[in-house]
């Protein structure tokens, strides 16, 4: 077997283990969770476990690591999106992604059951915040490389907004979660106008605009 079909198979393997360990946090959580419960949900070995990794953490690590890059490629291509509309039209088209994302079940219950571990278990709460950060410089960089002429925002300012518009999609997760009798198509075009007019009221207010004005401007001219 070649180097290449090697790694490949390393990678789907690692990528079993994971999703085995997501399924079982869907099923039980994550705070009693063992190697030995993760062997046995993807079929295999404790002993294959521990060729990829030391520990549960580090398998918390891979999960949260796999859903940030979800995200930052979601922000990267938003940003990078090309063709007619206006500011108002793509930034909701770019929102709609991220919210999708957010309501998704499966993906909500493995989020909050980690961020739930996390306030009891320093070390989960240390993957979290590199985590967060990661996400935050990347889509940071990315505005001010690629739009920072025509909308300067302060770094730092920048980064409060995105933790901002963060927190009220963590907040939707729990709120689908917590009730499930709510309209959760009403939620989500709730959540989308929030966020939507949020961004544009920050960045109206940079160019002393109103939103209304700003919304039918090109995408990031």
């Amino acid at each position: 077997m070649n180097e290449v079909l090697c790694g490949s198979l390393a990678e789907r393997r690692r990528l079993e283990i994971i999703e085995a360990a997501e399924r079982c946090v869907m099923k039980t959580g994550l705070h009693r969770l063992t190697l030995r419960d993760i062997a046995r949900e993807q079929g295999g070995s404790l002993g294959n476990i521990y060729n990829y990794f030391a520990n549960k953490e580090e398998i918390v690590e891979a999960i949260v690591e796999r859903e940030t890059d979800r995200f930052i490629a979601i922000a990267v291509q938003g940003g990078k999106a090309q063709g007619e509309g206006t500011l108002g039209e793509r930034l909701r088209e770019h929102m709609t992604s991220f919210v999708d994302a957010y309501l998704d079940s499966d993906g909500a219950r493995v989020a909050v059951s980690i961020a739930a571990e996390a306030m009891i278990n320093e070390r989960v709460r240390d993957i979290i915040a590199r985590a967060n950060q990661r996400l935050y410089e990347v889509i940071s960089n990315d505005v001010i490389n690629n739009r920072q002429n025509s909308w300067p925002i302060p770094k730092a300012k920048m980064q409060a907004q995105l933790a901002l518009s963060r927190s009220l999609l963590e907040g939707l997760r729990v709120t689908a979660i917590f009730n499930p009798g709510i309209d959760r198509k009403e939620l989500r075009a709730v959540a989308i106008d929030r966020l939507v007019h949020g961004i544009l009221a920050d960045l109206a207010a940079s160019k002393g605009v109103t939103v209304e004005e700003l919304s039918l401007w090109p995408w990031f001219s």
